[in-house]
């Protein structure tokens, strides 16, 4: 009895070695199909940004995004899309009027990266900077004229309806949220505090996280507008 249970043990392991091979060689090819799955769904999963300089490759995007159209109003109550967007580079961060705090720091440290870019960077490519208000119901037109007019009068500030915002926001990966309102019907408004930076074929290029160094910003600025203009000439 005994020898027949090795027996049949003996053939099982040589029938397991004929069949094993080829249960590899199926789990091999069902990996590689997942593979080509991912890649086609969500891009190349070995993109990375080893491809940019150090100087900057902490901020750039390894893939550069197209903005798709949307529509908003400025503070002169002019429509602001992707055609005032085109042909420029734009700096743009979002917030609202009321914020107590993270905005108001964030636009005086605009004013001061505006000022050192115009000492160190050619005219034509100094950018243009753009403050993108989630808070309409408060941010009206007037409002955002004055509030945007008090940190530099070359700045832009737009706004839009909700549909509107939160579809351009979905475009940076980020969004915004109400909180409750006090006794006086004020209320917070969280949101990104990132500064963005879209090019002249409106894509979005880098991303920087304040508080920033306006010295280092300026330079990577430098830095990333020659290297996508050569980068451009060369396509």
């Amino acid at each position: 009895m005994l020898g027949m249970n090795m027996e049949q043990v003996s053939k099982n392991q040589r029938e397991f070695k004929l069949v094993f091979p080829k249960i590899v060689l199926v789990a091999g090819v069902l990996l590689l199909l997942l593979f080509l799955v991912e890649v086609a769904f969500y891009g190349n999963i070995f993109s990375d940004k080893s491809k940019y300089p150090d100087t900057f490759r902490d901020v750039v995007y390894p893939e550069l995004k197209p903005l798709q159209p949307f529509k908003l109003v400025d503070h002169d109550n002019q429509e602001f899309g992707l055609g005032q967007l085109a042909g420029g580079w734009t700096f743009l961060v979002f917030g609202y009027t009321h914020c107590p705090d993270v905005c108001p720091a964030t636009l005086s440290q605009l004013t001061r990266l505006s000022q050192s870019i115009n000492e160190d960077i050619a005219a034509d490519v100094f950018p243009r900077f753009l403050f993108v208000s989630v808070d309409p119901a408060r941010d009206r037109v007037n409002v955002l004229h004055d509030y945007i007019n008090y940190f530099d009068d070359g700045f832009i500030a737009a706004t839009g309806d909700l549909k509107e915002l939160e579809a351009f926001e979905k475009q940076f990966s980020v969004a915004h949220q109400y909180g409750n309102p006090d006794a006086s019907a004020n209320y917070a408004v969280t949101h990104s505090a990132e500064i963005f930076l879209v090019d002249p074929e409106v894509r979005l290029i880098a991303k920087f996280t304040p508080p920033i160094s306006v010295q280092q910003v300026t330079q990577q600025y430098g830095e990333l507008v020659e290297y996508f203009q050569k980068l451009n000439k060369q396509i």
